[in-house]
């Protein structure tokens, strides 16, 4: 998942009860990127798309939430 799309729901709550329980909530706890990661370093995605794909891969890694 990307930082961006988290920050937008902290940043855009739907109401103050939401807008708290977001704020209070750990989002790390079921955010996990370790699977697109692993697929990434196993060269899934540049079999599937070719070798292209390296950049945009770098480029969302760059911006996922960690």
């Amino acid at each position: 998942m990307l930082n961006a799309a988290v920050q937008y729901m902290l940043d855009h709550p739907v109401d103050e009860k939401a807008s708290a329980t977001f704020k209070a909530f750990d989002f790390h706890r079921v955010i996990d990127n370790s699977l697109i990661d692993r697929l990434v370093k196993e060269g899934y995605f540049e079999k599937l798309f070719g070798p292209g794909i390296k950049a945009e891969e770098d480029r969302k890694a760059k911006s996922a939430y960690r």
